[in-house]
C-alpha cells in the first residue's frame, strides 16, 4: 500500500478543473428545463449467486440551462448545469451487500459510466451496515455528481453533426467512496450528435475520467468479535489496515446511444458503453505481522508455479466492462413519465475467457441484468402545474363573493 501525497492530489485536481470542459452529462437535453425527480424500482442482482434483490431509489437531478436566465452568447446559452444525487434502500432480497455500499443497478449511480470504477471498489470496502440478513436495512446515499455540458459547440458542414463538450465532478458523499479514500473524480469528453427525420437522435461520446484517491488501496473494516482459540491459546482477531483491491487511477469510456420518438409521448432509447479502467501500479509491500512476506513477489511466485496470471510489480491492472441500456418511456401526464428499462453491466470477458453477451446475462451464478420501473417528474412542469392549481383554487374560493372572484 502506498499513500498518495495530498499536495500532488490537490495539484492534479486543480490542473484538471482548469482544463477545457470535456465530460459526460447524463440525459442532457432529454429532461425538463429545471431537471427532474425520479423514483425507480429495480429488480435483479448484479453478480450475485442465485440471489434476488428489489431496491427502491429516489434520484434528485435539478438542472439549469444558462440561456433560460438571459441571453448571453450563442455558445453560452445552450450550456446546461446539472446536479445528481440518489438515495436507495432495499425493499426485499437475500444478498447482504445491498444493505451496505452496493447499488443493485448501474443506472442508479450518478455520473453514468464514469462511476463504474468507483462502484467496483466501493462494493468490496466492507462498510459496516449492521445486519447482513433478516430485516436490517438502511438508506444508501450515493456520491454527489455535478455536470456541465455544451451540446452544440460547432456544427460540421454538409453532414449536420453537432460537436459538443462535457465536464463533470464526482464528490465522495457515499460511505463506500469515503472508505476507499476517494477525494475527487474529474471527467471530460467530446460528443458527436445528429438528429434524423426530426425524431431519431444518434450520438457518440469519447470520455476520460481521472480518479483522485488518498491511497492506492481501500480501507478495511475492522473485524469485531471475541478472540479465537488456536492450539489452546486465545488469539485476537487480526485485520490489516488496508485491503488488497487497488483503487482506479483513470478510465477511458466509449459510448454509442440512440433515441427514437415513436409517437407523441412515447420514445425508445438504447445505449452501449465500453469502459477501460486502470488501477494504480502494483508496488512491493511488506506485512507487519509477517516480516518476511512480500505480497507482490509472492504472488508472482504462486502464478509461475500454477500457470496463472498475476499483475507484475510496477504495472497497472486493467478492468474492462461494457454496459447496455434499453429504455421505453411514455409521458402519461405533461409532468410525469413512466419508464421500463433493462440494464446489463458486466466484465467484457467472462470466466471462460471469451467475450460476454453485452445485452442480457441471466446465468444464475452471475446474473448481471436488472429490470427497472421508473416514474420521472419534470420539475419545471410540476412547478407550473402546482402554481396553476393554486391559482385556480384561490380563484374558486367559496368564501369569496362571485363579484370578488371576477
Amino acid at each position: 500500500m502506498r499513500r498518495i501525497p495530498n499536495l500532488l492530489v490537490l495539484a492534479g485536481a486543480c490542473l484538471l478543473c482548469t482544463g477545457p470542459p470535456l465530460t459526460a452529462l447524463a440525459d442532457t437535453g432529454k429532461r425538463g428545463g429545471l431537471g427532474s425527480v425520479s423514483l425507480w424500482d429495480v429488480s435483479g442482482v448484479t453478480g450475485g449467486a442465485e440471489a434476488y434483490e428489489n431496491q427502491l431509489t429516489l434520484v434528485l437531478a435539478p438542472a439549469l440551462t444558462l440561456g433560460r436566465l438571459r441571453r448571453w452568447h450563442p455558445l453560452v446559452d445552450p450550456i446546461r448545469l446539472q446536479l445528481e444525487l440518489s438515495v436507495s434502500t432495499e425493499l426485499a432480497g437475500s444478498d447482504g451487500r445491498y444493505r451496505g455500499a452496493y447499488h443493485t443497478s448501474p443506472s442508479m449511480m450518478p455520473g453514468g459510466a464514469e462511476a463504474i470504477a468507483i462502484n467496483e471498489v466501493g462494493a468490496v470496502t466492507g462498510v459496516s451496515t449492521g445486519q447482513v440478513d433478516g430485516t436490517g436495512r438502511r438508506a444508501l446515499l450515493s456520491d454527489l455528481w455535478l455536470g456541465v455540458s455544451q451540446p452544440s459547440l460547432y456544427r460540421v458542414p454538409l453532414v449536420g453533426v453537432d460537436l459538443g463538450a462535457r465536464l463533470s465532478l464526482t464528490v465522495p458523499t457515499s460511505a463506500a467512496s469515503r472508505a476507499s479514500g476517494l477525494i475527487l473524480a474529474v471527467g471530460g469528453g467530446l460528443t458527436l450528435g445528429r438528429t434524423l427525420f426530426s425524431r431519431l437522435e444518434l450520438s457518440y461520446s469519447l470520455r476520460y475520467a481521472q480518479y483522485l484517491y488518498g491511497h492506492t488501496t481501500a480501507e478495511v473494516e475492522p473485524l469485531v468479535g471475541e478472540p479465537v482459540t488456536i492450539n489452546g491459546r486465545r488469539e485476537p482477531v487480526y485485520t490489516p489496515n488496508r485491503g488488497v483491491v487497488l483503487n482506479p487511477a483513470f478510465a477511458v469510456i466509449n459510448e454509442l446511444s440512440a433515441s427514437v420518438r415513436i409517437v407523441e409521448g412515447l420514445s425508445v432509447s438504447a445505449s452501449y458503453s465500453l469502459t477501460h479502467s486502470f488501477t494504480h501500479a502494483l508496488e512491493p509491500a511488506s506485512l507487519d505481522a509477517v516480516p518476511l512476506a512480500d505480497p507482490c513477489a509472492d504472488g508472482q511466485a504462486v502464478a509461475a508455479a500454477t500457470g496463472g496470471e498475476v499483475t507484475a510489480c510496477g504495472q497497472r491492472t486493467q478492468r474492462d466492462s461494457h454496459w447496455f441500456r434499453l429504455d421505453v418511456s411514455y409521458r402519461v401526464l405533461p409532468a410525469l413519465t413512466v419508464s421500463l428499462g433493462l440494464n446489463t453491466l458486466q466484465p467484457v470477458r467472462h470466466e471462460g475467457g471469451g467475450v460476454s453477451n453485452p445485452f442480457v446475462q441471466t446465468v444464475p451464478t452471475a446474473n448481471y441484468t436488472t429490470i427497472e420501473l421508473g416514474l420521472r417528474a419534470d420539475l419545471e412542469r410540476t412547478i407550473d402545474a402546482a402554481t396553476s392549481l393554486v391559482r385556480r383554487l384561490r380563484g374558486n374560493d367559496i368564501t369569496t363573493k362571485p363579484e370578488q372572484r371576477k
